[in-house]
Protein backbone atom coordinates (compact mmCIF):
# COMPACT_ATOMS: atom_id res chain seq x y z
CA UNK A 1 0.00 0.00 0.00
CA UNK A 2 1.31 3.28 -1.01
CA UNK A 3 1.29 6.53 0.79
CA UNK A 4 -1.43 9.47 0.37
CA UNK A 5 -0.68 12.37 -1.86
CA UNK A 6 -1.99 14.30 0.48
CA UNK A 7 0.39 13.24 2.25
CA UNK A 8 3.68 13.64 0.46
CA UNK A 9 6.18 16.61 1.07
CA UNK A 10 7.83 17.56 -2.18
CA UNK A 11 11.96 16.90 -2.16
CA UNK A 12 12.68 20.68 -2.42
CA UNK A 13 11.07 21.97 0.74
CA UNK A 14 13.37 19.55 3.51
CA UNK A 15 16.50 20.86 1.53
CA UNK A 16 15.62 24.66 1.99
CA UNK A 17 14.77 23.91 5.31
CA UNK A 18 18.20 22.37 6.02
CA UNK A 19 19.97 25.34 4.12
CA UNK A 20 19.83 27.59 6.69
CA UNK A 21 21.15 25.54 9.82
CA UNK A 22 23.72 24.17 7.01
CA UNK A 23 24.58 28.27 6.22
CA UNK A 24 24.70 28.78 10.09
CA UNK A 25 27.12 26.48 10.89
CA UNK A 26 29.30 26.94 8.72
CA UNK A 27 30.07 30.53 9.65
CA UNK A 28 28.29 32.22 7.01
CA UNK A 29 27.17 35.43 7.54
CA UNK A 30 23.28 36.09 7.34
CA UNK A 31 21.63 37.02 4.16
CA UNK A 32 20.74 40.80 4.20
CA UNK A 33 17.14 39.54 3.34
CA UNK A 34 17.07 37.80 6.42
CA UNK A 35 18.87 39.91 8.79
CA UNK A 36 16.25 42.04 11.32
CA UNK A 37 18.76 43.51 13.43
CA UNK A 38 23.07 43.84 13.75
CA UNK A 39 25.38 45.26 16.22
CA UNK A 40 22.07 46.75 17.93
CA UNK A 41 20.46 48.45 15.10
CA UNK A 42 17.98 47.71 12.49
CA UNK A 43 20.05 46.22 9.26
CA UNK A 44 18.77 44.78 5.93
CA UNK A 45 14.90 43.89 6.04
CA UNK A 46 14.50 45.07 9.52
CA UNK A 47 15.45 48.36 8.34
CA UNK A 48 13.22 48.51 5.40
CA UNK A 49 9.64 46.81 7.19
CA UNK A 50 10.38 48.38 11.21
CA UNK A 51 11.05 51.78 12.99
CA UNK A 52 13.75 51.86 15.79
CA UNK A 53 11.53 53.07 18.97
CA UNK A 54 10.81 52.01 22.41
Amino acid sequence: MGVPESMMIPMGIPTRMLAYPRRLLSGEPTRDKYLIVDGGALAGTGAHSYTAGS
